[in-house]
């Protein structure tokens, strides 16, 4: 992929299994480890990108009630058990911080994830369901 962040931050648009996303935010995330991500949000679609590895996770935005804290959780009938959890802040172009947040990934059986984000600044908690999408079936056009 082109220099994505760059891309995406100059207003350019993904396209993912043949659907076209136009950012309407993008998030610039380091996490606690030095590794970066890219939270890329459209109507109800929220793309995360991680830099070093091209990993795409293609999720679709939900609201329920959800106990975040919790190792297990049960959406639409599926359950997703806890894989992954990391702190990290939400960074401008000039890398000053903006915000802070916890996340935490999920997994059911058949390798669908669930994330579950909650900002400590602005209060705000997003939550996905999603797949990871082969590189191949991602492309950038400006």
């Amino acid at each position: 992929m082109p220099d994505l962040k760059t891309a995406l931050l100059e207003g350019g648009e993904l396209v993912i299994s043949g659907r076209t996303v136009a950012p309407r935010h993008v998030d610039l995330i380091e996490l606690e480890s030095g590794e970066e991500m890219i939270w890329i949000h459209d109507e109800d679609i929220w793309i995360s990108i991680d830099v070093a590895s091209d990993e795409v996770l293609f999720m679709t935005e939900f609201e329920t009630e959800i106990d975040a804290s919790e190792d297990m959780q049960v959406h639409q009938g599926v359950e997703f058990e806890l894989t992954f959890e990391t702190k990290g802040n939400v960074v401008d172009e000039d890398g000053e911080v903006q915000d802070s947040m916890l996340f935490r990934d999920y997994a059911s059986e058949d390798g669908e994830i669930m994330r579950i984000a909650e900002f400590s600044v602005s209060g705000e908690v997003i939550m996905g369901v999603g797949k990871s999408v082969p590189e191949e079936e991602v492309q950038f056009s400006d």
